[in-house]
């Protein structure tokens, strides 16, 4: 009987050593994870209060690519589709830029200096990594517009997401 219950005892510790779950979130972002490299975008999230919309990248616009450089620069392009008399045409550049970059935490400053717009612009820009992984990262900004939304209500936030490509 004692050896029954020395064995019933062991089983139970087992039970509950194995079968508590991981704290761990895999979604979480690794603390090795670098957001140096080149990253391609896939599809712009608009999330709601009601419902997270969804717009994913044409082929063309995942031409685009953004790297960063280990030394603190940037360079960036997009692309997309030309409109002539209102039909899609060819798939083209339509901006190209460099700047620098400083990722702190899960805030990253961008200054952007853009060459083909027709006349010089730069963008300042305070963003949020809000997901970095080895090969998803996902940049957006807080909206003011309540229009973002099919609900009409104010959206908490926008991102754009990306894979690494290289």
């Amino acid at each position: 009987m004692k050896k029954t219950n020395l064995i019933s005892g062991l089983l139970i510790i087992l039970m509950i050593l194995f079968s508590c779950s991981n704290n761990e979130n895999s979604d979480s972002t690794p603390k090795d994870a670098s957001i140096i490299g080149v990253w391609k975008p896939t599809k712009v999230v608009t999330v709601c209060s009601t419902i997270d919309e969804v717009d994913e990248l044409s082929i063309c616009e995942q031409n685009g690519r953004i790297t960063f450089n280990d030394n603190g620069t940037l360079s960036t392009n997009d692309y997309g589709n030309e409109y002539i008399n209102g039909a899609s045409g060819d798939c083209v550049e339509s901006s190209n830029g460099s700047g620098t970059w400083i990722l702190k935490e899960n805030k990253l400053d961008l200054f952007i200096k853009y060459a083909n717009t027709g006349e010089e612009e730069n963008d300042n820009l305070n963003a949020t990594v809000y997901k970095l992984t080895d090969t998803t990262l996902q940049i957006g900004y807080l909206s003011d517009d309540p229009n973002d939304c099919n609900d009409g209500i104010k959206p908490t936030y926008y991102y754009t997401e990306y894979i690494r490509v290289e």
